[in-house]
């Protein structure tokens, strides 16, 4: 009689084990990558609290109104419902701040404007009435911007270049455009803060726009991040003013520190998102002033 050979149960044991793992184990999951609005620039929160995508459209949409108090709560009650929900996420009223900086809403340069839109987020946290609301409002007026020309602040829509913000080139322009040191110190720290690939360009047929642009092309240099000059030479077919292009992939933080800069430096812009600019980088041309 033949003796039976023992059966390897201990390699049944491993590969039940083995297979177990491998069927247990996990696909390791994608990062969410925060969604930029390529019409401002700012971070659309990813993980909303106690708000849907929908309801953050409608308070993007009516937050200058809401900061300005232009809203007539009793008949729009669902805009005070969604702004109080959206009070209560930090994240969201960041980004809310940075959509009524970027459009212009309240003045990037006034830290009374921006304290007085926060405050009154932080006012709503708490689900006040309509009434107290406005009461509320009325005992805290919105601040005036020191800023003359604030009302010549526009937003051009379906523009060749997309949609388009920024401040009337013919309005305030210094007829010799100077950095100032504050404009200087805003455009380093916003660098400084948030490093981007940043890009100087202009026609280079000498003049007021050259002298312009190596002063801005030495002030971001001052920030130590990556930063060249262009000189485009005849043939180019330049802009007017000063325009400043960002990607729309990864589009740079340091966008608002750049036109925070050009504001308190009072010189005119138009902001433009670039789908050909690489991502996470800016790109500013200086030409003639209009």
């Amino acid at each position: 009689m033949k003796r039976r050979r023992p059966f390897p149960y201990f390699l049944v044991v491993v590969s039940a084990t083995l297979l177990s793992g491998c069927a247990s184990a996990r696909r390791p999951v994608a990062p969410i990558v925060p969604a930029t609005d390529p019409s401002t620039g700012c971070v659309k929160p990813t993980q909303l609290v106690g708000l849907n995508k929908n309801q953050l459209e409608i308070a993007s949409l009516n937050i200058g109104k809401f900061a300005l108090g232009k809203i007539d709560y009793k008949s729009q009650p669902e805009v005070v419902e969604v702004m109080t929900k959206a009070s209560g996420d930090l994240l969201v009223v960041d980004y809310l701040i940075c959509v009524a900086k970027a459009r212009r809403d309240i003045a990037p340069e006034s830290p009374e404007q921006i304290n007085h839109l926060r405050n009154l987020l932080v006012f709503i946290q708490g689900k006040p009435t309509a009434e107290q609301i406005a009461d509320w409002q009325q005992k805290n007026p919105f601040p005036k911007t020191a800023n003359p020309d604030r009302d010549s602040v526009q937003v051009m829509k379906d523009s060749p270049g997309g949609v388009q913000i920024g401040r009337d080139l013919n309005v305030n322009v210094n007829t010799e455009r100077r950095m100032s040191s504050a404009a200087a110190d805003v455009m380093i720290n916003g660098l400084k803060r948030d490093p981007c690939t940043v890009t100087i360009g202009v026609l280079g047929t000498g003049g007021e726009p050259d002298r312009l642009a190596n002063e801005i092309l030495a002030i971001a240099r001052r920030a130590g991040g990556e930063v060249r000059g262009v000189y485009h030479g005849i043939g180019f077919e330049g802009f007017t003013g000063v325009q400043i292009k960002h990607s729309i992939v990864n589009t740079p933080k340091a966008l608002m520190s750049i036109i925070d800069a050009f504001e308190a430096a009072k010189i005119g812009y138009i902001v433009v998102p670039d789908g050909g600019q690489p991502a996470g980088s800016l790109y500013i041309y200086v030409g003639y002033q209009p």
